[in-house]
Protein backbone atom coordinates (compact mmCIF):
# COMPACT_ATOMS: atom_id res chain seq x y z
CA UNK A 1 0.00 0.00 0.00
CA UNK A 2 1.85 3.39 -0.96
CA UNK A 3 1.93 6.35 1.71
CA UNK A 4 -1.36 8.02 -0.83
CA UNK A 5 -3.93 4.54 0.14
CA UNK A 6 -2.56 4.41 3.45
CA UNK A 7 -3.54 8.35 4.06
CA UNK A 8 -7.21 7.97 2.34
CA UNK A 9 -8.02 4.57 3.45
CA UNK A 10 -7.48 6.27 7.40
CA UNK A 11 -9.27 8.85 6.34
CA UNK A 12 -12.29 6.88 4.91
CA UNK A 13 -12.39 5.08 7.62
CA UNK A 14 -12.26 7.51 10.63
CA UNK A 15 -15.20 9.42 8.35
CA UNK A 16 -17.37 5.77 8.26
CA UNK A 17 -17.14 5.58 4.97
CA UNK A 18 -17.30 2.52 2.83
CA UNK A 19 -15.33 2.49 -0.56
CA UNK A 20 -18.39 2.97 -2.45
CA UNK A 21 -19.46 5.68 -0.16
CA UNK A 22 -16.67 7.74 -0.63
CA UNK A 23 -16.66 7.00 -4.40
CA UNK A 24 -20.34 8.43 -4.81
CA UNK A 25 -19.49 11.78 -2.67
CA UNK A 26 -16.69 12.36 -4.60
CA UNK A 27 -18.79 13.60 -7.61
CA UNK A 28 -17.24 16.52 -9.70
CA UNK A 29 -18.89 18.57 -12.66
CA UNK A 30 -17.33 16.24 -15.61
CA UNK A 31 -18.31 12.75 -12.74
CA UNK A 32 -21.60 13.71 -11.00
CA UNK A 33 -21.97 10.23 -9.79
CA UNK A 34 -18.75 10.17 -8.43
CA UNK A 35 -16.26 6.99 -9.18
CA UNK A 36 -16.44 3.35 -8.43
CA UNK A 37 -15.81 2.05 -4.79
CA UNK A 38 -13.15 -0.48 -6.97
CA UNK A 39 -11.33 2.51 -7.78
CA UNK A 40 -11.35 3.71 -4.62
CA UNK A 41 -9.76 0.43 -3.67
CA UNK A 42 -7.39 0.44 -6.29
CA UNK A 43 -6.23 3.94 -5.51
CA UNK A 44 -5.96 2.24 -1.44
CA UNK A 45 -3.84 -0.24 -2.73
CA UNK A 46 -1.56 1.80 -4.70
CA UNK A 47 -2.82 0.18 -7.76
CA UNK A 48 -4.29 3.55 -9.67
CA UNK A 49 -3.24 7.10 -9.45
CA UNK A 50 -6.50 9.26 -9.60
CA UNK A 51 -5.81 13.15 -11.03
CA UNK A 52 -5.19 15.72 -8.57
CA UNK A 53 -8.63 17.49 -9.09
CA UNK A 54 -10.48 13.86 -7.76
CA UNK A 55 -7.39 13.85 -5.14
CA UNK A 56 -8.37 17.11 -3.86
CA UNK A 57 -12.16 15.99 -4.03
CA UNK A 58 -11.26 12.96 -2.09
CA UNK A 59 -9.36 15.57 0.60
CA UNK A 60 -12.99 17.41 0.92
CA UNK A 61 -14.75 14.63 1.43
CA UNK A 62 -12.59 12.99 3.98
CA UNK A 63 -11.66 16.34 5.36
CA UNK A 64 -7.87 15.60 4.90
CA UNK A 65 -5.27 18.46 4.37
CA UNK A 66 -5.05 18.63 0.72
CA UNK A 67 -1.70 19.61 0.57
CA UNK A 68 -0.70 16.47 2.77
CA UNK A 69 -2.86 14.07 -0.04
CA UNK A 70 -1.14 16.29 -3.30
CA UNK A 71 2.62 15.80 -1.41
CA UNK A 72 1.74 11.93 -0.89
CA UNK A 73 0.41 11.47 -4.11
CA UNK A 74 3.47 13.33 -5.95
CA UNK A 75 5.85 11.11 -3.82
CA UNK A 76 3.93 8.12 -4.81
CA UNK A 77 4.48 8.91 -8.89
CA UNK A 78 7.90 9.79 -8.29
CA UNK A 79 10.22 7.00 -9.63
CA UNK A 80 13.25 7.60 -8.41
CA UNK A 81 15.02 9.21 -5.92
CA UNK A 82 15.42 12.45 -8.15
CA UNK A 83 12.01 12.86 -8.94
CA UNK A 84 11.35 12.31 -5.11
CA UNK A 85 14.04 14.88 -4.16
CA UNK A 86 12.31 17.36 -6.92
CA UNK A 87 8.64 16.57 -5.43
CA UNK A 88 10.38 17.75 -1.97
CA UNK A 89 11.14 21.11 -3.80
CA UNK A 90 7.17 22.47 -3.69
CA UNK A 91 7.56 24.74 -0.57
CA UNK A 92 10.78 26.63 -2.35
CA UNK A 93 8.61 26.89 -5.58
CA UNK A 94 6.35 29.35 -3.62
CA UNK A 95 9.38 31.28 -3.05
CA UNK A 96 9.53 31.55 -7.30
CA UNK A 97 6.82 32.67 -7.71
CA UNK A 98 6.01 35.91 -9.11
CA UNK A 99 3.80 39.20 -7.99
CA UNK A 100 1.22 37.69 -9.85
CA UNK A 101 1.79 33.88 -8.37
CA UNK A 102 3.10 32.34 -11.32
CA UNK A 103 5.97 30.01 -12.10
CA UNK A 104 9.20 30.49 -14.09
CA UNK A 105 8.07 29.26 -17.31
CA UNK A 106 10.91 27.23 -18.30
CA UNK A 107 13.73 24.88 -16.22
CA UNK A 108 16.54 27.09 -16.90
CA UNK A 109 14.87 30.23 -15.48
CA UNK A 110 13.63 28.23 -11.92
CA UNK A 111 17.24 27.03 -11.90
CA UNK A 112 18.79 30.82 -12.54
CA UNK A 113 16.79 31.27 -9.10
CA UNK A 114 17.33 28.15 -7.12
CA UNK A 115 20.89 28.80 -7.66
CA UNK A 116 20.21 32.36 -6.18
CA UNK A 117 18.49 30.74 -3.28
CA UNK A 118 21.27 28.68 -2.46
CA UNK A 119 23.79 30.84 -2.85
CA UNK A 120 21.94 32.44 0.29
CA UNK A 121 22.17 28.95 2.08
CA UNK A 122 25.49 29.11 3.58
CA UNK A 123 25.47 27.71 6.84
CA UNK A 124 25.13 23.98 7.84
CA UNK A 125 21.37 24.01 8.85
CA UNK A 126 20.77 24.15 5.01
CA UNK A 127 22.82 21.18 3.89
CA UNK A 128 19.61 19.28 3.31
CA UNK A 129 18.25 21.75 1.21
CA UNK A 130 21.36 22.37 -0.88
CA UNK A 131 21.67 18.64 -1.25
CA UNK A 132 18.02 18.35 -2.80
CA UNK A 133 18.90 21.76 -4.78
CA UNK A 134 22.03 20.12 -6.49
CA UNK A 135 19.91 16.99 -7.81
CA UNK A 136 17.25 19.28 -9.52
CA UNK A 137 20.36 19.94 -11.87
CA UNK A 138 19.34 16.14 -13.12
CA UNK A 139 15.79 17.21 -13.65
CA UNK A 140 14.48 17.29 -17.45
CA UNK A 141 11.90 19.39 -19.30
CA UNK A 142 9.22 17.02 -18.87
CA UNK A 143 9.30 15.98 -14.92
CA UNK A 144 9.87 20.27 -14.96
CA UNK A 145 6.42 20.79 -16.56
CA UNK A 146 5.08 17.44 -14.62
CA UNK A 147 6.13 19.40 -10.98
CA UNK A 148 4.84 22.55 -11.56
CA UNK A 149 1.05 21.63 -12.64
CA UNK A 150 1.41 19.83 -9.12
CA UNK A 151 2.96 23.37 -7.38
CA UNK A 152 -0.44 24.84 -9.23
CA UNK A 153 -2.69 22.55 -8.24
CA UNK A 154 -1.45 23.37 -4.65
CA UNK A 155 -0.97 27.03 -5.27
CA UNK A 156 -5.14 26.72 -6.52
CA UNK A 157 -6.33 24.77 -3.48
CA UNK A 158 -4.56 27.43 -1.23
CA UNK A 159 -6.26 30.31 -3.37
CA UNK A 160 -9.46 28.48 -2.71
CA UNK A 161 -8.85 27.81 0.98
CA UNK A 162 -8.07 31.81 1.08
CA UNK A 163 -11.55 32.61 -0.23
CA UNK A 164 -13.36 30.29 1.36
CA UNK A 165 -14.51 28.72 -1.77
CA UNK A 166 -14.21 24.91 -2.76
Amino acid sequence: MSALGELIRAGRLRAGLTQRDLGARASMPDKPDGVWGTYIGQIERGKRMPPDRLLLRIAEVLELDPYHVLAAANHSRARTETGRQLFALAPLLFLLQDDQGRMPADLPNALRSLIRLHATLQNERHARLRQVLSAVAQVDESRWRMFCNAVAAISATAASEKTGSH
